[in-house]
């Protein structure tokens, strides 16, 4: 890869932040900031106007940033000429994804997929689910996954797959026959969110809220939680209930740790593999879409055709479908 300080300059000319290259860079902004005064420094030129709370590029850095630009270039069409050569599914691949977006999947499909390519190394990144477009819209990640509901014009988009999300409940306070699909225990029992506004179920549960004549203001939020694994812990010791994703907790209700069951009207969210368009496609997304599709029709069967009992439920009482 070419020169790191370069990279990094590259970065907060695309994005005049230095705040945002960090975030994308996986970096902290101190460090962001240290890269670019040694390159100046290097070359004895100012390259960022710094004034008014804003940054732009100088004279200076306008040139650089388009030699950067073409160098980067260069690079990419080195890289595919050498798999031109070699005809091998091979090198790094570069993954996105948020814990809320398929990462309780992701670990079955990469194994599938890296004893078939064993010569491709691959990179999983946890980030947050608004910064997966970012990081793929500025090459930081090869690949992003994703909700398909997302405003994705720029970007190519493979859906892998559906999932239904399912009401969460704990196992020591529910038995698999109590239910929350009435709407007035929507209202009143305590909720637990994932901290990203944007992720799917919040709005379909809003959507749903609606049809029922509520708003989901009304919902009691008593926490918000950045992953998965968070939420599960609170609700399995009596924090509250939640939304998540049927695959999501299907250890935990196999093991009588949770309860789960489908809304009255199914909440299905899609899940998508995103990647620019480019000039020279790296053949091994093509190669990880196929897997990746594959892994999701395996795992996926519908909640309302078939129930899994709890180890908790009791003989005689009907049990949690997920």
């Amino acid at each position: 890869m070419a020169d790191r300080r370069l990279q990094v300059f590259h970065t907060v000319a695309r994005m005049l932040s230095f705040t945002k290259a960090a975030e994308a860079l996986d970096m902290t902004q101190p460090a962001v900031t240290f890269q670019v005064r040694q390159l100046e420094e290097q070359h004895g030129v100012r390259l960022f106007d710094r004034s008014h709370n804003r940054i732009g590029l100088t004279e200076a850095g306008e040139r650089v940033f388009q030699y950067a630009e073409r160098i980067f270039n260069l690079y990419g069409e080195m890289e595919h000429a050498i798999r031109e050569v070699t005809g091998n599914v091979a090198g790094t691949l570069k993954i996105g994804v948020s814990n809320l977006c398929g990462s309780y999947r992701l670990p079955k499909i990469l194994s599938d997929f890296q004893q078939q390519y064993p010569e491709v190394h691959v990179q999983l990144k946890m980030i947050p689910t608004q910064s997966v477009l970012t990081m793929v819209e500025n090459s930081f990640v090869d690949v992003g996954v994703t909700e398909s509901r997302l405003d994705m014009g720029k970007f190519k988009v493979q859906q892998i797959g559906d999932e239904e999300l399912v009401l969460v409940k704990p196992a020591n306070l529910f038995r698999s026959s109590d239910t929350l699909n009435a709407i007035h225990d929507w209202i009143s029992y305590p909720w637990i969110f994932p901290e990203e506004s944007d992720f799917a179920g919040r709005q379909l549960f809003a959507q749903l809220l609606k049809s029922q004549g509520k708003d989901i203001k009304q919902i009691k939020i008593v926490m918000e939680l950045g992953c998965i694994e968070a939420i599960k812990g609170a609700v399995q010791v009596g924090r509250g209930v939640s939304i998540l994703p049927r695959k999501a907790v299907q250890n935990e209700v196999n093991q009588g740790l949770l309860v789960a069951e489908p809304f009255p009207e199914p909440l299905m969210r899609s899940i998508s593999l995103i990647f620019k368009e480019q000039k020279y496609p790296l053949p091994m997304i093509d190669e990880l879409v196929m897997y990746a599709k594959e892994g999701f029709a395996d795992s996926s069967t519908s909640v309302s055709h078939k129930a899994i009992v709890s180890p908790h439920t009791e003989e005689g009482q009907s049990s949690a479908a997920i």
